[in-house]
């Protein structure tokens, strides 16, 4: 076997398993977090669910989507939206992780979406809503990042072309077969 055909053998079995991978993760149960049950709460107000989507992590991570096959076009103009959006902040960190979000289609697996996060962010999330609702100004909305209309039509559009359960998983990354990541 010459070695242009190994590599060729070799990209195809690595893509078959990236799509193994993604199917069945998005078939898995979704385990929820415990509250830390040590932490007081206002008996008052409900204690708000901790966001998954927030890391304190120091190693690279993946983002997958699982889209439907019929609302790509709508993941794809979502984030675009999501972007102009959060680039009209005054503070030039939300503005700089904004051109972060920016996922990848993986090639040959449809449906199937990566956002690679070489250094995660531990200041804002990756939660799509909680980007858009807590940016909004309620009381002067020509002030806020997005109006409540804009939002919605945008997380609608986020949430109605993710395949459910597990539509979007969150992995994180270490080297194999060494050190791992810091």
């Amino acid at each position: 076997m010459k070695i242009s055909e190994w590599l060729l053998a070799m990209s195809r079995r690595a893509l078959l398993v990236v799509g193994v991978i993604a199917i069945s993760s998005a078939t898995a149960v979704h385990v929820v977090k415990a509250q830390d049950a040590t932490k007081a709460q206002d008996p008052a107000k409900p204690a708000e669910p901790p966001d998954e989507l927030k890391f304190d992590y120091d190693g690279p991570m993946l983002l997958v989507f699982q889209v439907k096959p019929d609302k790509t076009a709508d993941f794809e103009s979502f984030w675009p939206g999501l972007r102009a959006g959060l680039v009209k902040s005054p503070k030039a960190d939300l503005k700089t992780f904004a051109e972060t979000l920016q996922p990848y289609k993986v090639k040959g697996v449809p449906g199937l979406y990566i956002m690679k996060l070489d250094s995660p962010s531990k200041t804002f999330t990756y939660n799509p809503g909680k980007l858009m609702y807590d940016n909004i100004n309620y009381e002067k909305p020509e002030e806020g990042l997005f109006t409540r209309a804009e939002a919605d039509a945008l997380f609608n559009k986020f949430k109605d072309s993710l395949v459910m359960p597990n539509g979007l998983q969150a992995w994180k990354l270490e080297k194999a077969g060494g050190t791992p990541a810091p």
